[in-house]
């Protein structure tokens, strides 16, 4: 850390300078001879391609754990606006873009909450109006061949 800081000091009297610029234009001289070209892109834009797979391709999916319309514990998306008064979480149903091992998931956590009601492992689940609560948020990141959740 110390050299570090010594080195900026030097560069800043003028000492040391081309040091720096030389590991500089060798770290970095591709891109300037890609910029000196006519067409002044490094590299070649083809625009957008479209996937070809249009469902369940999130790699991670995250949750909002909060009660539904009805009071029930439920893990998914909030449903409307706080500041409208919306304090509601809908399920996660028809939503395309979130893989089939995440709704699994999503599916077995919010059985286990539900089945929890009354029970000595009940947790509360988040209240946004008091700010407090155990449950809050589920994120399943799938990574390979075997999801994890966080």
């Amino acid at each position: 850390h110390q050299n570090h800081h010594r080195r900026r000091h030097r560069h800043r009297d003028g000492v040391g300078g081309d040091e720096d610029e030389r590991a500089t234009s060798e770290r970095f001289g591709w891109l300037k001879e890609a910029n000196a070209k006519k067409s002044k892109g490094c590299c070649e834009l083809i625009g957008i391609v479209r996937s070809p797979v249009l469902e369940g391709y999130r790699n991670k999916s995250e949750f909002t754990i909060g009660n539904n319309s009805k009071g029930q514990p439920t893990i998914g998306f909030n449903v409307g606006l706080f500041r409208e008064g919306n304090i509601a979480v809908g399920e996660p149903v028809g939503c395309r873009n979130i893989s089939k091992a995440a709704i699994c998931v999503q599916e077995a956590a919010q059985k286990y909450l539900r089945d929890a009601i009354g029970k000595e492992e009940e947790l509360p689940t988040w209240d946004k109006r008091c700010g407090s609560g155990f449950w809050r948020l589920l994120i399943v990141r799938e990574g390979g061949c075997a999801p994890s959740v966080l």
